[in-house]
């Protein structure tokens, strides 16, 4: 079903960012320029952009494309509708996890996953692949950690480790890994049973999330030295406005999810400069709302899964927020 709803993509042609990225970009037209990729800036070809994205894996992706199919984008189409797919097929196994093997419950997951008309931007965009591509290594990278801890064989860690590294150089919202899996670790991983072991538990915990904290700490520190700053800021909002427009653009990505209307590949945002019924009031009862629905889940359900996926949806965002 999925390659049947993308299939027409193998007809479209470069788009938008594609042009300067892919087609009139010879970085990625030799492999001469790979070690290029890991010390500068995703549009360091073009003079004037501001230096805000380190994602060398994406222009090595890039690269093994353009190697495969030179400027034919019906094959960079059919890579980027693979490469969902895959997206896809993890969060399946994921979802088997977190629902107990439950086969049904996970392959409905799986095919909201796949289907969702947000991801249209990512798979049939060319240049959005990011996203598709930081899923893969993300949600790879957080099985191997559950695998590690059901089987306790030192070989998932590192699988778990070598993935997070590989999320975090194709798109930046990835350092909130060792935060996903800190929020497992408090709200769905079994306590010990036992006195003293929840001192124990603390201490392993730790130690199993020091080397994930280390990746992206030096992923951080080489992201600031490459591109002479930690970010370079696009436009300059009072923090007084950032605080007010925050619980709208929360509220949007949220609206978005739940009801995918009206898509496009740039949205304007309305600051908001002070009290407002429409663009503050509202959306803050809705997400008060939102967030007293999933409590009650829990409480019903006696489980705190729903508050994990729930915070895994918020941290996740929390990079685009900081951002902004």
């Amino acid at each position: 079903m999925t390659c049947f709803i993308y299939a027409a993509t193998t007809t479209f042609d470069f788009a938008y960012d594609d042009l300067p990225q892919i087609v009139d970009n010879p970085q990625v037209h030799s492999a001469a320029f790979l070690p290029k990729y890991f010390s500068s800036h995703v549009w360091s070809q073009s003079p004037g952009q501001a230096a805000n994205f380190y994602r060398p894996l994406f222009m090595t992706w890039l690269l093994a494309n353009f190697e495969v199919f030179e400027l034919q984008p019906a094959g960079w189409h059919v890579t980027s509708v693979l490469l969902h797919l895959l997206a896809a097929w993890l969060v399946f196994w994921l979802a088997r996890k977190m629902v107990r093997d439950n086969g049904i419950a996970a392959l409905t997951a799986a095919a909201i996953f796949a289907f969702h008309p947000s991801h249209v931007e990512s798979v049939a965009w060319i240049s959005g692949v990011t996203e598709s591509l930081a899923t893969a290594f993300f949600v790879g990278s957080f099985l191997a950690y559950l695998q590690y801890k059901e089987l306790g064989k030192v070989r998932w860690i590192s699988v778990s480790l070598g993935l997070c590294l590989g999320a975090v150089l194709c798109k930046e919202t990835a350092v909130v890994l060792p935060l996903v899996i800190l929020l497992y670790e408090l709200l769905l991983a079994p306590a010990p049973a036992g006195p003293g072991k929840s001192v124990g538990r603390i201490g392993s915990t730790a130690a199993r999330l020091a080397p994930f904290v280390v990746i992206v700490a030096i992923y951080l520190v080489v992201r600031t030295i490459v591109l002479h700053g930690f970010a370079h800021r696009m436009e300059h909002v009072s923090t007084a406005q950032a605080i007010f427009t925050l619980p709208w653009v929360v509220y949007f990505y949220l609206s978005q999810i739940l009801v995918p209307v009206q898509l496009g590949l740039v949205y304007d945002v309305d600051y908001v400069t002070g009290p407002s019924l429409t663009l503050l009031v509202i959306p803050l009862l809705v997400l008060l709302a939102a967030a007293f629905g999933v409590w009650q889940w829990a409480k019903r359900s006696k489980s705190n899964l729903p508050i994990f996926l729930a915070a895994w949806f918020a941290v996740t965002l929390a990079p685009v927020l900081a951002v902004f």
